[in-house]
């Protein structure tokens, strides 16, 4: 694989805040077998997606509060990762 040849390695995961505008990603996600946490709103299909979370991908204030709560998420991972 071409990625480990350079020392890179792929994500564990991929946070998706507009599944239908990012359905590349998403599918390319799949290909490599990359698990996809992705905002499903009512005009998108979840079935590509690993774990939907259902919402409104349009709206500033949702978009805001799921990247807060996808940070926060991020951040206690990591947190148990190091103890």
């Amino acid at each position: 694989f071409v990625l480990s040849r350079y020392g890179y390695k792929l994500p564990g995961c991929l946070f998706v805040m507009n599944t239908k505008d990012n359905a590349r990603a998403v599918h390319e996600a799949a290909l490599l077998s990359i698990p996809v946490v992705g905002i499903v709103d009512t005009d998108v299909n979840p079935d590509p997606v690993t774990y939907p979370i259902p919402g409104n991908d349009e709206s500033p204030q949702a978009i805001n509060l799921y990247a807060n709560f996808a940070m926060q998420a991020m951040l206690e991972g990591k947190a148990l990762r190091e103890n």
